[in-house]
């Protein structure tokens, strides 16, 4: 697309522009499905039109891992749509929330930090987790030659959508929630798990364990989660598998993160989709808060 522009005439792309308005999103979503079908992955999205606008007018509760949550009682939720992100399977109440979702960002976005080995102790840990729980999983299409490779979300029983998130949070309103074949990336699992909630329809979206302040405790080194680190498959070795070394190393995600936040929020609100954060304290000030216990009282 850039070498034909390249060469063409400033005047002809103005009024191919004007003739078809939609032209860079149809020919950026064709070479996106012709990747997938490359790969042997197109079938495998194609499934995701059974969770488009399938919560129409619902709220749904986006759980995170932050430590804040130890003090928020969470059977609350157990009768909500939930979307439980990464290693929030790990929670001691787990088998009575009992999350509707669980969304997980995967090892093909981590290889650089995660070891394959770590990364097979975790999907195994996590995939346990939701056949007893009864749970949807939610998984990136891109590592599905790694599961296939290691024997893992390979039974047909388990229920599981792939996502592929090659869009990017900027360009939301050219493409909206159109496609099953993109969906959005993000600089983290939030980020996902806000786009597939209002893919779903969801009318009101609530945040919880949200804490972003993991950049205040840096020099202790300790990773921020409700659960201790010896309990994950993956942080219990964060010496070997984590290399952010610097503080700057944590000021870029945090600057990409909230800027992708209020794109989101901006969004939301131009299509009437309300957001709340539910996390008690913490550093995300995007959306407007509400307190859990009174909320769920």
């Amino acid at each position: 697309m850039k070498i034909l522009k390249n060469i063409t005439p400033p005047i002809l792309i103005l009024l191919a522009n004007k003739v078809f308005p939609n032209l860079d999103k149809v020919l950026k979503l064709n070479k996106i499905k012709k990747k997938l079908k490359k790969r042997n992955l197109l079938s495998l999205v194609e499934k995701n039109v059974e969770l488009k606008g399938k919560h129409q007018h619902d709220r749904i509760f986006i759980a995170g891992t932050g430590p804040s949550i130890k003090n928020q009682d969470l059977l609350k939720l157990k009768d909500e749509v939930v979307i439980g992100m990464n290693e929030f399977y790990l929670h001691p109440q787990i088998e009575e929330i009992k999350p509707t979702y669980y969304m997980y960002t995967g090892y093909a976005v981590h290889t650089s930090t995660v070891s394959y080995e770590t990364a097979i102790k975790s999907y195994t840990s996590f995939e346990k987790c939701i056949k007893s729980t009864n749970g949807t999983v939610l998984l990136p299409v891109w590592d599905y030659d790694f599961f296939k490779a290691n024997d893992l979300m390979q039974d047909a029983a388990l229920k599981k959508y792939f996502f592929n998130y090659a869009l990017h949070p900027k360009d939301i309103e050219q493409f909206e929630f159109d496609s099953i074949y993109a969906s959005y990336d993000g600089q983290n699992s939030a980020i996902f798990s806000i786009c597939l909630a209002i893919f779903m329809g969801a009318k009101e979206i609530y945040l919880l364990g949200l804490d972003h302040d993991w950049i205040l405790s840096y020099y202790d080194r300790e990773q921020a989660h409700f659960y201790d680190d010896d309990k994950s498959p993956i942080y219990k070795d964060q010496k070997l598998t984590f290399k952010r070394t610097l503080l700057e190393d944590y000021f870029y995600p945090y600057v990409r993160m909230f800027e992708q936040y209020k794109i989101l929020q901006a969004y939301a609100q131009k299509k009437g989709v309300k957001i709340y954060n539910l996390t008690d304290k913490g550093l995300l000030d995007i959306f407007d808060r509400k307190n859990y216990d009174q909320f769920l009282s």
